[in-house]
Formats: structure tokens, sequence, C-alpha cells
């Protein structure tokens, strides 16, 4: 009997033996368990929270823009080192020959006359600093994005410089808030075939740059019919399936979709026709583009700069470049 009664108040005496609801067992007393205690429950995440890693797992460039390409329609000259600061181009304007009937002289010298273009390219960068703290703690796939960055600027800016050459034009196809037709463009391209003084070779490229919101006036144009004639196989239903990448070429020029050409507050699009040889592109060659420093009163901070020499210039002025203005309204139908 001794030996039964030990035992059980050896087991009476164990804490927190036995359990009941919101109870406890200790040392032979029911006692409530106290508030605050062990918490109670699944061990989710959000029980975890704090011990949940936070991670970069991928990084992206903001998309730039459509086109960028103007620098392919153009005369691209390079203006070496050691050669001056300006690229100088002399035209020649054209002599005339004449007849020379039997037993008559020919005393009519032509005078050669002749016409300087100079282009001075000019000097673009971009510029960011990085710190220290930054450049050690900062996930490795963002790092890695930096330099497609720097670039993208340079050549975003290459790109709208180069069209803004369009406003310097002496003749503009169509005109504020009016909306684009094919007929502007098909316009603007035979003046360049046909100009009097010079127009362009017969074997020459002719490009049209407009902006996404200008070309979709010309595909509105080729899907007027629709919903009034039936829709045959053909360019318009083409046009009404497929858009903008129906509308390649107008009237001999090639149509380049580039959303950098300038929308103003009216808002018009800034867009263009040119012949290639009408614009030139001069860039220096063999100069140093990048650059990178770590001052040593920054504490390791890196300073990162890329840079670019380049110029636009118009040849022939008023003969093979053309200025496209239109409404450029952003689509709310068509």
């Amino acid at each position: 009997m001794n030996a039964i009664k030990q035992f059980v108040m050896t087991l009476l005496a164990w804490p927190s033996v036995l359990t009941h609801r919101d109870r406890v067992l200790y040392r032979g007393r029911w006692l409530p368990v106290p508030q605050g205690g062990a918490p109670s429950g699944d061990s989710d995440t959000g029980a975890l929270a704090d011990s949940l890693p936070s991670l970069i797992h991928g990084a992206r460039l903001v998309r730039e823009q459509v086109g960028q390409d103007f620098v392919s329609s153009v005369d691209r000259k390079q203006l070496p080192m050691g050669t001056g600061r300006t690229w100088n181009e002399i035209d020649l304007a054209k002599i005339d020959a004449q007849a020379v009937p039997e037993g008559s002289k020919l005393d009519n010298p032509q005078r050669l006359a002749d016409t300087l273009l100079s282009i001075e390219p000019l000097r673009y960068g971009t510029h960011i600093i990085v710190t220290s703290e930054a450049a050690h703690y900062v996930s490795a796939n963002v790092v890695s994005e930096w330099g497609s960055l720097l670039q993208n600027s340079i050549q975003r800016n290459k790109d709208r410089v180069g069209l803004n050459l369009y406003d310097g034009a002496t003749v503009t196809g169509g005109g504020t808030t009016t909306t684009l037709t094919s007929g502007v463009i098909a316009a603007m391209v035979a003046q360049i075939q046909g100009d009097t003084n010079e127009s362009a070779l017969t074997t020459e490229e002719i490009y049209t740059f407009l902006h996404s919101f200008q070309i979709h006036d010309v595909r509105t144009e080729l899907t007027g019919g629709v919903g009034t004639y039936p829709l045959a196989a053909g360019i318009t239903s083409e046009a009404f399936a497929k858009g903008q990448k129906v509308v390649e070429a107008i009237g001999g020029a090639v149509v380049r979709r580039d959303n950098n050409v300038r929308i103003d507050s009216t808002p018009d699009g800034h867009g263009g026709v040119h012949a290639r040889s009408g614009i030139v592109l001069v860039e220096v060659s063999g100069k140093k583009r990048d650059f990178t420093d770590t001052p040593a009163n920054r504490g390791g901070d890196q300073m990162l700069w890329l840079y670019d020499w380049f110029g636009f210039g118009e040849r022939s002025a008023g003969n093979l470049m053309k200025r496209v203005l239109s409404d450029a309204t952003a689509p709310t139908a068509g």
C-alpha cells in the first residue's frame, strides 16, 4: 500500500504532466494556463514572417520607345582624330552645256561655284554615382543592368537629336491639328524625287519617320470602308487585322515607327520624310567613350561617365528633307 501511494505522489509531483482544455495539472493541483504563454496553432508563413528572406530575383530596364534607328537611315561620316573639330563638305553647283553650231565658237565659260557644309560634332553624356554601400549591397542582377541603362540614355538622345532636324525643314506637309493621310506622305516623297534643284536618286532609299499616333491615322484611312463594303482579301483586311504593321511603305517611302518623334503641347507630331543622302551624321572616331573614377574623399564611391560625340546636318537644304506635321492625339477609335 505504501508503494502505491508513493507512485501516485511521484506522478502528481511531475510539472505539467496532465492538461485539460485551458488548465494544467501541476504538483497535484489544476491551475489555469498563464496568459501570454506559448502560442498555439499551425506554424504558417504568417507566424514566421520575420524568417522569410527578401531577395531580388530579377531586374529589367524600363522599355525604351519603339524605333531609335534614325541613324540607320542617314549618310554616316567619320571625323578622325587629328583632323580638326569640324567636318567640312563642299557642294559644287551645276554648270551648263550648250549647242555649238557649225561655224560658231564656244565662248561662254561656266563659273564654278562652291557651297560649304560644316558640321561640328557636340559632346553628349550621362553620369551616375554609385556609393560603395550600394555597390556592395545591391543585388547583382540589378547591378548588371547599369551599363545598359547608360547606353540606352545615349542612344535615345542621339535618336531625338536626329529627329529634331525635321523642324528645320523649309517645307512642311500636313499642318497643325490636321489628320495625317497617305497623300501627304506621298506628296513629300514626290517633291524629294522630283525637286528641280536636286532630287533623290532612283536607287536611293527614302524614309518617313512618324509617331505611332500618326501612323494610326493612316491605318484608319485603309480601314475606312470596314462595315460599309465587303471585306475582301487584301491590304484593307490586313490593316483591319494586323494594325500598323501593315503600313510598311507609303508613296515610295519606307515607314519607320519611332515614338521618339516629338509631340508638342497641341498635340502635334513632328515627323518627316528624307532621302538617305539628305541628312549627314558625323561621328567622332577613335575617342574613349566611358570613364570611371573613385575619388579619395568619397569613401569608395564609384563615378561612371558615358559620352558620345556626333552632329547631324541637312545636305542640299530644302530639297531632300521635308517635315510632316499632323495631329498626334492619343487614339480613342479607329
